[in-house]
């Protein structure tokens, strides 16, 4: 998310992103039933780790086979990062004004699948509990991925 020129409360804004973001997951479990139906999944969070500007979520996708009772895990981290113009740290810092800022949510876990074990491991969730804690705020979204795709 790209913030033009508004003055935004950046000392309360990150906070209420990370406490959003924490009750989302902490209430979110699931069963899978869209396109494997022998499958059961549960997303837990390992560790949430955060910062006056940023925040680290770790999240387990455990997936049971329900015709062999087999058990999968993969791992999922998260990571979020307010950043002004000025801050070194901040993707494209460089061609933005000095009123704007940027928020980049992102992720790594599992490849393959079209990136399916990512989205389902949390990163659509916090993506959408990112978006209901900034929906009152003015912002354009910017979007890019390398090789992942959402379908």
């Amino acid at each position: 998310w790209l913030f033009h020129d508004v003055v935004l409360p950046l000392s309360s804004l990150m906070p209420h992103i990370m406490a959003t973001v924490l009750k989302d997951v902490a209430n979110y479990s699931f069963s899978s039933s869209s396109a494997d139906s022998n499958k059961d999944s549960v997303l837990k969070m390992k560790d949430f780790h955060c910062w006056k500007s940023a925040f680290l979520l770790e999240l387990r996708l455990i997936t049971t086979q329900a015709t062999t009772g087999e058990r999968t895990q993969s791992r999922v981290e998260i990571f979020a990062h307010l950043g002004a113009a000025d801050s070194e740290r901040c993707v494209a810092s460089k061609i933005m004004t000095n009123s704007m800022c940027r928020l980049v949510v992102s992720a790594k876990g599992q490849g393959g699948y079209g990136g399916r074990k990512i989205w389902e491991g949390g990163y659509d969730l916090v993506l959408q509990s990112v978006e209901g804690a900034i929906n009152e705020y003015i912002s354009q979204r910017d979007q890019c991925c390398g090789e992942v795709e959402r379908e």
